[in-house]
């Protein structure tokens, strides 16, 4: 549980320095390190643990199907679960209502549990395969470090999503030519005449 709280709180602080905040909200670091290690670290080691009987029960350890079934499973079950927890007890802590935690697991849940997607699938299934039970939750608050410091990020944004976005079609094709035709032609007459 030390471990999973201070991991957590320190990926808050982290967040907190790439959003610019001025002053450290404590607070919210606090609440943060409480999900961490009260919640995410007694609720991954029963996962972690369930997991492994259950599929060891079906397949044999250290198989590509004992893997690759745990792999799915916590990225079915445990990997939404994580997400909409993450959203719920934050937005509880900061504004206390229900309608604030649906409209932030409605408007962030899809675009956050697919960029989780795109690391954790990799990162349990060498997790899975190499790691010791008793040892693969130690493993993943590690990575939580970084997981950690991403969700408190997104909890704090508006719509993350906003930088995957290209910039407006016309401004940026305008913008490029502009810029390639700069390159192509040197500089302008404008600027020769100074």
């Amino acid at each position: 549980m030390a471990t999973s709280t201070g991991l957590w709180c320190a990926g808050d602080i982290i967040s907190q320095q790439i959003e610019g905040k001025p002053v450290w909200d404590a607070k919210r670091t606090a609440w943060t390190g409480i999900y961490g290690g009260f919640l995410v670290g007694p609720l991954g080691h029963w996962w972690y643990q369930s997991l492994e009987r259950m599929v060891s029960s079906r397949f044999t350890k250290g198989t590509l199907s004992f893997v690759l079934t745990k792999v799915i499973a916590d990225e079915i079950v445990f990997g939404p679960i994580h997400v909409v927890g993450f959203f719920a007890w934050n937005t509880w802590a900061e504004e206390g209502t229900w309608g604030a935690i649906k409209k932030k697991v409605h408007q962030d849940f899809w675009s956050t549990y697919l960029a989780e997607l795109a690391v954790w699938p990799g990162f349990q299934t060498i997790n899975f395969w190499k790691v010791p039970v008793q040892h693969q939750l130690l493993v993943v608050n590690l990575a939580s470090l970084i997981d950690s410091t991403f969700l408190c990020w997104v909890g704090q944004q508006e719509d993350w999503t906003r930088i995957l976005r290209p910039l407006d079609s016309s401004s940026s094709s305008s913008s490029s030519s502009s810029n390639i035709k700069a390159l192509d032609t040197g500089p302008s007459e404008d600027a020769s005449k100074t």
